[in-house]
């Protein structure tokens, strides 16, 4: 896991994880095309947690400091599963 740099700007943090969305939206793509076919030949059910649109609302509307913290990324589910998982 590579640390992210520093926010600079809350107006930075949104250009940068749209750039991200967007660069990376052929690869997700790709790979959900993939494995939803290798579910299917499996008889299985595949859905991926993060591609929930909902979700994805919700996290493009929170400040970016509840994204980043300390180089982590994923920081306000890294809090709120703290209690939960080891």
């Amino acid at each position: 896991m590579q640390p992210q740099p520093p926010i600079q700007s809350r107006s930075w943090a949104r250009q940068v994880i749209h750039q991200s969305v967007s660069q990376m939206g052929d690869v997700y793509r790709m790979h959900i095309h993939w494995q939803s076919r290798l579910a299917v030949r499996h008889n299985v059910t595949y859905r991926h947690p993060f591609l929930d649109r909902r979700l994805c609302e919700f996290v493009l509307r929170l400040p970016p400091e509840h994204l980043w913290h300390a180089g982590l990324s994923k920081y306000i589910l890294r809090q709120a599963m703290a209690n939960k998982l080891p």
